[in-house]
């Protein structure tokens, strides 16, 4: 099975096929390509969300990086569930000390079901990429595609696709 490293690579691999039919369609529709450094943000983010060039490039490279290992964030030794189970703890004592116990517990019982989860159960299926693609919405349609399509690489590169 394909290490975090190869994951990583296949998602960009995808995100660059992403991009490129994306500039297709748009073109096809009349509608000018997204070139990187041309208006990338008016098509990949919402107008109201204006970076530069070098920060959309940036944020999708973070996106796409998280999003390829994301399904592995079952095993408790990978580095995706590290990292997850890091911020969580240090979301948990924030909110603790700021006194938002109801966000604290919600996190908290987050991150016990997470490590319940059995490997290449339910995080390797179409309804978790969905669900986890959903706060990319708040970027913007595209974003969430890109995220998506990098979270299902991963599921393809294990050969492990399902519904739910």
């Amino acid at each position: 099975m394909p290490d975090y490293k190869t994951h990583i690579l296949i998602g960009f691999g995808s995100m660059v096929i992403i991009l490129v039919l994306i500039s297709l369609i748009l073109s096809i529709l009349h509608i000018n390509p997204i070139i990187f450094c041309s208006r990338f943000d008016k098509y990949l983010f919402y107008p109201e969300i204006s970076f530069s060039c070098f920060q959309n490039i940036i944020i999708l490279f973070i996106i796409v990086g998280i999003y390829s290992i994301l399904p592995d964030l079952d095993i408790k030794t990978s580095k995706i569930f590290n990292l997850i189970l890091s911020i969580g703890l240090i979301s948990i004592i924030i909110l603790s000390y700021f006194t938002y116990i109801i966000y604290s517990i919600l996190i908290a019982v987050v991150l016990l079901l997470i490590s319940t989860m059995k490997h290449r159960g339910h995080m390797h299926s179409i309804f978790f990429m969905i669900i986890f693609s959903i706060p990319l919405l708040y970027l913007g349609i595209y974003v969430a595609i890109i995220g998506a399509i990098a979270y299902l690489s991963h599921l393809f590169a294990d050969d492990e696709v399902k519904l739910i």
